[in-house]
């Protein structure tokens, strides 16, 4: 499909999206091997690359506002053993390991004491208490579902248009987040300490970034109205109607684009005209 965009309009610039390197990897091989001209308009990388690529070549009207986004620094639900930035992990150090406890107890139990004590040096003094953690378990709220409403609450598609979190009223007085209003409460909470932990610790995660790109990019990223970039003269283009930024598209592919966060998904809307998904079995389109 990749390749039928391209023999169809080979002037156009095409992005190639996914959170798997070694599918992207692939799929680059696998476009390059039938293609006769250089390749100069296609664009493969990783979701995480092309983030970090624009935020780094933005420049906000306010030099204080300049931020940079280390990986070692960025928050995950849980960092992985092959992680080798060693992350700071959502579950071990903001929730405590008192909570996790016995949903890992097997993993645990294969750790060293040294990997232990690490862990435990890493929590601040911002991370939540006993009394937080007992309250997630009187509530119900496992780890993964805080994780989950705090992505929500600094994610949700109207942040894109606010550019701020949203308050508690909207939060706690929506239904469409699949809890009751008291557990929405609690989220809400533990959103904000969340918030505390994570700038005391100069740490971010990924709608933190998605938001600086909407917050300080181009035009095309701050308006409230979308307009696509090609009808931007002001900011985006220069003389020749060409994008002054090279993170612009005509086209983009974007693997499972259905993970994507309300603001994600409006970051890769504002690269294109047209916007195309793909799947590894199969493909569907949408305008």
């Amino acid at each position: 499909m990749i390749r039928k965009l391209q023999q169809e309009a080979p002037g156009n610039r095409i992005l190639v999206l996914s959170r798997l390197p070694r599918l992207i990897k692939t799929i680059k091989v696998a476009v390059e091997e039938e293609r006769d001209d250089n390749g100069e308009n296609m664009t493969f990388t990783t979701y995480d690359e092309h983030l970090q690529f624009m935020a780094r070549r933005l420049i906000p009207d306010d030099e204080n506002d300049k931020r940079s986004f280390l990986g070692h620094h960025q928050v995950k639900f849980e960092s992985s053993e092959e992680d080798t930035d060693k992350r700071p992990s959502f579950s071990i150090d903001f929730i405590g390991k008192q909570i996790v406890e016995k949903e890992k107890k097997k993993k645990e139990s294969t750790k060293s004491k040294r990997n232990a004590e690490k862990e435990k040096k890493k929590a601040s003094e911002f991370s939540l208490t006993e009394k937080d953690r007992k309250q997630m378990n009187s509530e119900k709220i496992e780890p993964l579902t805080a994780w989950q409403a705090i992505i929500s609450i600094k994610s949700n598609a109207q942040c894109a248009n606010t550019k701020v979190p949203l308050t508690r009223e909207e939060y706690v007085s929506s239904r469409a987040f699949g809890l009751s209003e008291k557990q929405r409460e609690l989220c809400y909470d533990l959103f904000l300490k969340y918030e505390k932990w994570r700038k005391h610790n100069r740490y971010w995660d990924e709608t933190d970034r998605v938001m600086y790109v909407l917050k300080h990019g181009p035009n095309v990223f701050r308006e409230e109205k979308f307009i696509p970039w090609i009808y931007q003269v002001k900011d985006v283009l220069d003389d020749d109607g060409l994008p002054l930024y090279p993170f612009f598209f005509d086209i983009v592919c974007a693997d499972e684009s259905q993970d994507f966060t309300g603001k994600s998904a409006l970051v890769l809307f504002c690269h294109v005209v047209q916007c195309v998904q793909y799947e590894v079995l199969g493909s569907s389109h949408f305008d």
